[in-house]
């Protein structure tokens, strides 16, 4: 691991975990490691954690470890590190243990016919499996990379094995109004504890990843800014991003946020592991959610209701709630907020934050300084440094 990133332009986290056979988890834990000079606790890991979906009477589908010491699979390994590709390796070994198909078969003779069918079969398992997934999209692009690398021509516009997005269920209006967002505070307070308060108060400011924020040293510079010549304060920090391999800077605004972030500035906020944090996180928010009215007890959502993500995302939906209540605070301004979270604006606005024929109709309208006659979802602003403002008290 060390030899792969002490290269001048290293491979990402996701690559490196890939050609050594670790999980990410285990990676970040080598990684800090590294970092901290403390070698010992570097031991080789029991496995990757990729379970197979199905008791492959091949040996070298039985386990991810085994697949992926296949030598066409070595071979393509090898290939993406080269050309720094994301490989999937994963996904391709999922695909061809539930078909029960070796790799070989895929790249030879009929390889296009034969990977097609592959796919046609592995695509009706899995949503068999997992109703709730709602695309297979990473599974057909592994596919697809693995066998054109393998120098199998895929025709442009084929049907099965096609290179574009799916189209994914629209939850750009899953967020809190701010009387909503006191509530569910209070309500994680009361079933969690202060510590998760914070986290949450913290998670609707900056929206960070659930897992990125949950490892995260909160690392605030407090700052202040003139609005009307008077002097308002705000909280700046920066968090990396591991999915996207990328630091992002970010602003907090809310008052109750920044006493919040004082107390907690160098100390990690959560100290129980990941997996019983969010379950006992997802679980206390989801009766927060039931209690606001946003879903309600035993009815079942379907995949692309916005309850379906209140009860089945939890956590990401305070990741879309925060960024709504962004643009709210920035104008629409969609291309300002992407830079505090996301490599592109259009990601944001496909599947966070969507601005509609209505928002258009609130463009510069400003509770602070044109406020309007009728009130919208959430407070809206010209700017953030008026939402400051306002935030505070201020009026004009």
């Amino acid at each position: 691991m060390y030899e792969l990133l002490k290269q001048p332009k290293p491979p990402s986290s996701s690559m490196i975990s890939e050609t050594l056979g670790i999980s990410i988890r285990t990676y970040r834990r080598w990684f800090r490691a590294l970092k901290d000079g403390n070698m010992n606790i570097i031991t080789p890991p029991k496995s990757m954690g990729v379970k197979p979906l199905n008791n492959s009477s091949m040996e070298e589908l039985s386990t991810f470890n085994k697949f992926s010491i296949i030598p066409v699979i070595q071979k393509y390994n090898n290939y993406c590190f080269a050309n720094k590709m994301d490989s999937g390796i994963s996904h391709l070994f999922r695909i061809c243990n539930l078909v029960n198909i070796h790799p070989d078969q895929l790249v030879t003779g009929e390889a296009l016919n034969e990977s097609k069918k592959t796919f046609i079969i592995f695509e009706e398992r899995f949503r068999d499996m997992f109703p709730d997934i709602t695309t297979t999209e990473r599974y057909r692009k592994a596919l697809r990379r693995f066998v054109k690398s393998n120098n199998v021509i895929i025709p442009e516009r084929d049907k099965v094995l096609y290179g574009g997005t799916d189209s994914k269920p629209v939850y750009t209006r899953v967020f809190l109004k701010l009387n909503e967002v006191k509530d569910v505070a209070k309500i994680i307070n009361e079933k969690c504890g202060l510590n998760y308060m914070y986290y949450f108060i913290l998670h609707h400011e900056i929206f960070a990843r659930p897992h990125t924020l949950h490892g995260w040293i909160p690392n605030f510079h407090f700052k202040s800014v003139d609005v009307d010549k008077k002097q308002f304060e705000f909280a700046e920090c920066s968090i990396f991003e591991n999915k996207q391999n990328k630091q992002y800077d970010k602003i907090m605004l809310d008052p109750i946020a920044i006493k919040v972030a004082k107390m907690v500035n160098g100390k990690k906020i959560i100290n129980e592991e990941y997996k019983e944090f969010e379950r006992v996180m997802s679980r206390s928010l989801r009766e927060a959610y039931e209690q606001i009215g946003k879903i309600h007890k035993g009815t079942k959502y379907n995949v692309g209701h916005d309850g379906w993500m209140w009860q089945n995302k939890p956590l990401y939906s305070i990741r879309h709630s925060a960024t709504v209540h962004w643009l709210y605070r920035t104008g629409f301004d969609a291309m300002l907020v992407s830079k505090m979270g996301w490599e592109k604006a259009d990601t944001l606005m496909t599947h966070y934050a969507r601005i509609d024929v209505a928002n258009i109709m609130q463009k510069g309208v400003c509770y602070y300084c044109r406020p309007p006659m009728t009130s919208t979802d959430l407070p809206l602003f010209c700017s953030a440094p008026h939402a400051l403002a306002y935030m505070n008290g201020a009026r004009t």
